[in-house]
């Protein structure tokens, strides 16, 4: 089962400075997490043309500096940058990093996607530092709607995580801001054995310990369940 991860956040003008120091606050997060989750490589047409990612700040910049949207020698600052990165040439051991910095233009928004590499073991330690990781990335990037969840879960809702205003689905690990908290009834949730930690401006909400799997009834009624509360179905 394949598991990803994907955080939002609100557009918002900011100096490059600032859109430098929290992409390359994302990607400390990330090497520091597992060695699987380190960006080594920039994607190219093939993997054996794929040009190395040393992890410097410097070279960060410079893949920034490219990443702008421009046409016809325009540049779309209020864009942002899109940059994108993997972990390993070996195709079950590597992970996606995709993000999504700088945005300013209200009718987008900034975003951080990780693909999880398919080896992935979920033992009970790694669930505890996957869930650390998500925390860090959370405080990190503030969005105000993030999760970790599989590509069965979102198929259910054809692969869409947002509809009207609120989420489709809960998933394994979710973050709401405190905006989205409003939205939804959350004291309902203590009917349930949940685990609710609040961060700054915003909450992460675990459904259970290990990592959601859609094959199994339990998990799709617990789910459901917990959907049914936050009025998402």
């Amino acid at each position: 089962m394949l598991y990803y991860m994907i955080l939002w956040a609100h557009p918002k003008k900011e100096e490059f400075k600032h859109t430098i120091d929290k992409a390359y606050s994302l990607i400390n997060i990330l090497t520091k997490f597992d060695q699987l989750f380190i960006p080594k490589y920039i994607p190219a047409k093939s993997k054996k043309l794929a040009k190395e990612f040393d992890g410097t700040r410097d070279h960060l910049i410079r893949l920034l500096e490219k990443g702008v949207n421009q046409e016809n020698g325009i540049i779309f600052e209020d864009l942002g940058r899109g940059i994108s990165f993997f972990t390993s040439k070996i195709t079950k051991e590597s992970a996606s990093i995709s993000m999504k910095v700088g945005v300013s233009n209200k009718d987008f928004i900034n975003s951080l996607v990780v693909d999880f590499p398919q080896c992935i073991n979920f033992t009970k330690a790694f669930n505890v530092k996957v869930e650390e990781m998500f925390k860090a990335c959370c405080m990190s990037f503030k969005p105000y709607w993030g999760c970790i969840s599989n590509k069965e879960t979102v198929k259910k809702y054809d692969y869409k995580h947002w509809n009207n205003g609120l989420p489709t689905s809960v998933h394994w690990m979710n973050y709401f801001d405190d905006m989205l908290k409003k939205k939804l009834p959350m004291h309902k949730l203590q009917e349930m054995d949940l685990y609710l930690d609040n961060l700054e401006k915003g909450c992460v909400l675990r459904i259970k310990d290990a990592p959601i799997d859609s094959k199994l009834e339990y998990d799709r009624k617990r789910l459901t369940d917990i959907n049914k509360l936050l009025h998402l179905e």
